[in-house]
């Protein structure tokens, strides 16, 4: 009941029966009154609290938008704060589709930055040699010096990136991801899985990485290698990390997972033998 009934209540008790009214409108109806006012104050702050955002969005929101101006290292810091910051929030997963290129663009540069240092080739060296001797893959030395073949020179200086990479095959959430020292790289999506012999927190490592050209394994180099058939092969439950074209269905597996061959190409680049895998 709004105010300006309880007062054409109030006149009406008043002219009909006096100061009688008055004690009905004091027991009886002014409580509904100061009920219904308190209603109404309540439905709409709830009103108000449901029409304003929540501050996380409100963050994710200006974030996306200062990103599309950004330069690519501002733009991977802001999203890397926010997926640190606030890493329950339901707008992770987009934080990740946005800053996982620009992390690995990053990772294989050839500009020096944090986390990589110079390496000047020796006599005696390889690129195998340098390769093993800091942890890292071939491939992941090749790209980050934008190296086509395995030929070094004495005095060449090399850009080495420091990585500790760690998997993790998320089949509730049909992703790999790939982590780097702690913190998030990338996330590609799975096309298939199947781990049955796994169970959630397994943890298994990788042991092999197998390129083939008309059924023979090549290395690094050899004439066919980029265009060579990729898979990772794990400890137990001893399945492999496989790749399809572009476009085309994803096929039955009674074990292993499957990502694009576009995505395994890059995963092939930062796994090697021993990275640690989760299953979950």
């Amino acid at each position: 009941m709004r105010p300006i009934h309880g007062v054409v209540v109030f006149l009406v008790a008043a002219m009909v029966i006096g100061g009688g009214g008055w004690a009905v409108y004091r027991v009886y109806l002014q409580p509904q009154q100061e009920l219904q006012a308190e209603q109404d104050v309540a439905k709409h702050s709830s009103e108000e609290a449901a029409a304003a955002p929540e501050p996380v969005e409100v963050i994710f929101q200006a974030l996306a938008q200062q990103a599309t101006t950004a330069t690519p290292d501002a733009a991977r810091s802001m999203w890397m704060e926010f997926i640190r910051t606030h890493p329950d929030s339901p707008r992770v997963a987009e934080a990740e589709a946005a800053v996982g290129p620009l992390n690995m663009a990053a990772l294989l540069s050839p500009e020096a930055a944090e986390h990589k240092k110079t390496y000047t080739v020796a006599k005696g060296d390889s690129l195998y040699k340098i390769a093993r001797q800091h942890g890292v893959t071939i491939e992941l030395l090749a790209r980050a010096n934008n190296l086509q073949n395995t030929m070094l020179q004495i005095g060449q200086q090399l850009i080495v990136p420091e990585t500790q990479i760690t998997a993790t095959i998320d089949r509730p959430a049909m992703k790999l991801r790939l982590d780097n020292r702690g913190e998030f790289l990338r996330a590609y999506p799975l096309l298939a899985a199947g781990l049955p012999g796994a169970a959630a927190g397994a943890k298994a490592r990788v042991t092999d990485l197998v390129v083939e050209v008309d059924g023979k394994r090549v290395t690094f180099g050899q004439k066919g290698y980029a265009e060579g058939k990729r898979s990772i092969l794990l400890s137990s439950p001893g399945a492999p990390i496989s790749g399809v074209a572009e476009g085309a269905p994803a096929p039955q597996i009674a074990s292993g997972v499957v990502v694009k061959d576009a995505d395994l190409g890059e995963i092939f680049v930062l796994l090697r033998s021993g990275v640690p895998v989760t299953i979950k």
